[in-house]
């Protein structure tokens, strides 16, 4: 399904509802003649339906929050999930919109541990449920998040294990269609049994990059959805006394810190995208997610 204008009706019934920030233009400044409602503060909202007419269609954009960038020559944070649906015949009523936080981190026993972004949905009515993973967290070499799985160094020898966080490659649950879910990079290169800074976080629309000598790894690439990215991987934080952090995904994934004297950015909020690692310690740093965002949309005009 195709990640920009795939929805569109351009004779569609009209609709009356409200709920979020509403305006008549993309988030990207688009004038298309859709109308939009855009639900960027984290937590529970409401979008109402006060009438529909047959055949009327809403579309929909859910993104999960970024995963938070890892410490000490962290991988970047994965992008959230990418879900985008079309509701024919909106039910009139009450519909629950829930936006994802971003990956924070939480400091436990002298250990920081970077934290997946919260997932974003929308229930209609009736009770039906759609919605869109958080990004996972961005590895440390003290530890590793990949697909999910905490791994340990002693786990993994001979690595650094800063691994980029793999995004999540499952399906959205609900109806909705889900964008990407790929792979994060490495810190590690096995042909030369040599570690480099953290690796890039996957992104909704391509894989993370493996960190080389210079730089930590690139941050996967975002969707783009109307006018704007989405669910981009956060870059991979430089190596101690070598190299710079890598840049996030598609422009709105965090940058990785360069050693201690440049420390990582978050992902760009309400776009559920990844933070970038950390070259040292989070002290430096405030690698967290983006946050992310629900936007709903129905023709004007």
């Amino acid at each position: 399904m195709p990640a920009n204008g795939i929805l569109g009706f351009p004779n569609a019934p009209k609709i009356t509802a409200s709920g979020g920030t509403v305006k008549d233009q993309s988030p990207a400044g688009i004038f298309d003649g859709y109308r939009y409602h855009s639900f960027t503060t984290t937590g529970a909202s409401t979008f109402t339906v006060q009438s529909a007419s047959r055949g009327a269609v809403l579309e929909m954009l859910i993104v999960g929050g970024g995963g938070g960038g890892g410490d000490n020559v962290g991988g970047g944070g994965a992008g959230g999930q990418v879900v985008q649906m079309a509701v024919v015949d909106p039910a009139v009523g009450s519909w629950s919109v829930v936006v994802g936080v971003g990956g924070t981190c939480t400091t436990s026993t002298g250990w920081v541990t970077a934290n997946m972004g919260g997932p974003s949905s929308v229930t209609d009515p009736a009770g039906g449920r759609t919605g869109a993973q958080g990004g996972i967290s961005g590895g440390t070499w003290i530890g590793v998040h990949y697909r999910g799985t905490l791994y340990s160094t002693t786990a993994l020898a001979q690595m650094w294990n800063a691994y980029g966080a793999g995004g999540w490659n499952g399906g959205a649950y609900g109806p909705g269609v889900c964008q990407g879910g790929y792979d994060g990079g490495s810190s590690y290169d096995a042909a030369t049994s040599t570690g480099f800074g953290g690796g890039g976080g996957g992104g909704s629309g391509g894989a993370g990059a493996t960190a080389t000598a210079s730089t930590g790894g690139k941050g996967g690439a975002g969707v783009l959805v109307w006018g704007s990215y989405y669910g981009a991987g956060g870059g991979g934080g430089g190596a101690y006394d070598r190299g710079g952090g890598g840049t996030g995904g598609s422009g709105v994934g965090g940058n990785g810190g360069t050693t201690n004297a440049t420390a990582p950015t978050p992902g760009k909020a309400n776009t559920g995208s990844g933070g970038g690692g950390a070259a040292w310690s989070y002290i430096y740093s405030t690698p967290v997610g983006g946050t992310g965002v629900v936007i709903i949309r129905y023709k004007v005009a």
